[in-house]
């Protein structure tokens, strides 16, 4: 019997791939042609959708997607590649989206399995946990570890303790007139912080960080007889920027282009690289721990943090004085504190520092404000300026409260809010299918005059003034996400932030060192400050 041979030589291969890349393009527009319920939006391309559109803005995706509002209206959609995403900028959405119920149909923040399960966090954790059973186990234990009444008061002793530090490096090592990256020292600052009250390690980031600007004979030796933990404390600090900035593209960026793309190659490898090296770290902190556990005395205290509190839970060593949800009794596994340390660090550290940052550069420029919130500060601590700061003082912090709410309003750290449906609804007077995708873009309430008076004008007062909070309902302000899934943290964020405020203007002044600059930010997960000169001098007091 004769073979049938068949030639495929360059011309044929080309033929074919031509043809494939025909079929798929069809296919692609014809979901997009008969999508339910079309929304306004730019013409997507084939296979990558809207993914490079608005490229023109750089790196400030925020002010791209308060273009497309203006041009759009408060609901239009987004193509990622094959994926519509609906965003969504309107209080009478906003509210079914964020709903607090139990049986909210909006439990799910996000439906992009392939980034999650490359990124090896499918399921794991809580910030982006699908499964909503692991969720709900999870965070019972994180909320048990965070509202703990011990913690919170240790984090107000641990925040001071390590500012203490901070102000000690800067009278060593800054010279008057020296022009500093603010930036860089707000998360040095939260990375020290947050590290030592999760994990109980002690970080070392802002050592590093005065020895990158100062050669002064005391922080040399320092350096010399601390040069092992200052060197791992900045790659540890490095190495979650990376992760953090770099895990947003798993979410959005199709597989495809994260593989093949050679920029975004390059980005994931980066990526995991950072994950590998911080999971190695974290692994051996948790190790370390159970065995400091297993061999402490039964009659002797455990250290106060929240690793120790996550290992402990659901066990006869647990030290939390927040009751045990019976719902869930078993303890959790290495693996399960590792992501939930993970989380809450990444958020700890980034979101805290930049609020901070924010708060620098709009005081600066709102002396009003700023004047009103240090007159606070000054009568809070009295003539002794330097006596603690207490746990109880933050209650009296009013309108430090109110200038976080402020910055957090005019630069929300976390611009983004996904939430995707469960079962079929309506929004909008449209009925979506289960599975929708949407992401509540929080800038196009807070900016929104229908919702604000100025929203363009920076004004803490609007939060102390009893006429206009009653105006605001409570998706005015969204800091912390909302509904069931918001924050768990957000009480600690808050402590950590007062704290910081009134530790900074009690006794330092801090300039701009150009008043003509803009703000100046990235924007992936969280929207991150970046280039903050400012020059900074003691208080010289009247």
């Amino acid at each position: 019997m004769e073979i049938f041979k068949i030639s495929f030589g360059v011309y044929e291969f080309f033929v074919l791939s031509l043809t494939l890349l025909l079929i798929s393009t069809i296919n692609y527009y014809h979901k997009y042609y008969t999508r339910k319920n079309p929304l306004p939006a730019p013409f997507p391309l084939p296979f990558i959708g809207h993914l490079f559109h608005g490229s023109f803005y750089g790196n400030d995706f925020c002010e791209y997607l308060q273009f497309m509002q203006s041009k759009y209206g408060d609901i239009y959609e987004r193509w990622y590649g094959n994926k519509r995403v609906i965003f969504v900028s309107k209080l009478e959405y906003v509210e079914k989206l964020l709903s607090a119920s139990t049986k909210s149909k909006y439990l799910i923040r996000d439906s992009n399995p392939e980034g999650l399960k490359d990124l090896g966090t499918y399921g794991e954790g809580i910030l982006l946990n699908n499964n909503v059973n692991k969720w709900k186990y999870n965070r019972q234990f994180l909320t048990q570890a965070i509202l703990t009444s011990n913690f919170l008061k240790e984090s107000v002793d641990h925040t001071q303790a390590i500012f203490n530090e901070m102000e000690e490096c800067w009278r060593i090592g800054l010279k008057d007139n020296t022009i500093i990256d603010f930036t860089e020292w707000s998360h040095s600052l939260t990375t020290d912080i947050i590290f030592q009250l999760i994990t109980g390690k002690k970080m070392w980031t802002i050592v590093s960080n005065i020895l990158n600007i100062s050669s002064e004979p005391k922080l040399i030796e320092l350096q010399k007889s601390n040069e092992k933990i200052i060197s791992e404390s900045s790659e540890i600090s490095k190495a979650f920027q990376k992760y953090i900035m770099g895990s947003n593209s798993f979410l959005y960026v199709p597989r495809w282009v994260r593989n093949f793309v050679p920029s975004f190659r390059a980005a994931q490898r980066e990526v995991f690289e950072a994950q590998s090296f911080l999971y190695e770290k974290l692994n051996e902190i948790i190790r370390e721990r159970r065995k400091e556990i297993e061999n402490t005395p039964r009659d002797e205290k455990l250290r106060y943090d929240m690793l120790t509190l996550l290992i402990t839970a659901n066990t006869d060593r647990s030290i939390s004085d927040v009751k045990d949800n019976q719902e869930f009794t078993k303890p959790l596994s290495d693996k399960d504190v590792l992501y939930l340390i993970i989380e809450a660090l990444g958020g700890g550290i980034d979101t805290t520092a930049n609020v901070f940052s924010f708060a620098i550069y709009y005081l600066a420029h709102n002396l009003n404000n700023k004047n009103r919130m240090i007159q606070e500060i000054d009568d809070l601590f009295g003539q002794n300026q330097n006596r603690p700061i207490t746990y109880d003082d933050l209650s009296q912090l009013i309108y430090c409260e109110a200038v976080i709410k402020e910055v957090l309003r005019m630069m929300t750290t976390v611009p983004f809010v996904g939430r995707v449906s469960t079962e079929t609804d309506s929004i909008d007077n449209l009925e979506w299918e289960a599975g929708t995708c949407y992401v509540i873009y929080t800038p196009g309430i807070h900016l929104n005059k229908n919702y604000w008076n100025e929203p363009e004008k920076f004004d803490a007062d609007r939060f102390i003034d009893v006429d206009d909070q009653k105006k605001h309902g409570k998706n005015h302000l969204i800091m912390w996400g909302g509904g069931l899934r918001q924050c768990p943290g957000r009480k600690l964020a808050m402590i950590e932030l007062k704290c910081m405020l009134a530790l900074m203007f009690r006794n330092w002044d801090v300039e701009l060192a150009d008043m003509n600059s803009p703000v100046k930010y990235n924007v992936s997960i969280v929207r991150s400050a970046k280039d903050l000169k400012v020059k900074i001098k003691p208080r010289s007091r009247k």
